[in-house]
């Protein structure tokens, strides 16, 4: 765990286009990774996170869901509905 106030540790990713993202675009702005699966009861859950995060809006913590799935595109029915 990182103490309160640290700053993360630099993580590239891959969009949902396969377009890679480079940790340093996401610095600047509070930020809570979701770890999801389209295996897993987690899943349910995404509309209750983007509630959450409507609702928090515009100076809330921006959600960044992370797919651990071997094919992120499995989540899709999820994420589109």
């Amino acid at each position: 765990l990182l103490p309160v106030g640290a700053t993360a540790p630099e993580v590239d990713l891959i969009d949902r286009e396969g377009r890679v993202v480079a940790g340093s675009e996401l610095t600047g702005r509070r930020r809570v990774l979701i770890a999801v699966a389209s295996w897993c009861g987690c899943r349910e859950d995404l509309a209750l996170w983007q509630g959450l995060a409507d609702e928090l809006a515009p100076d809330g913590p921006e959600l960044v869901l992370i797919a651990v799935d071997d094919d992120p595109g499995r989540l899709a029915p999820w994420l589109d509905g």
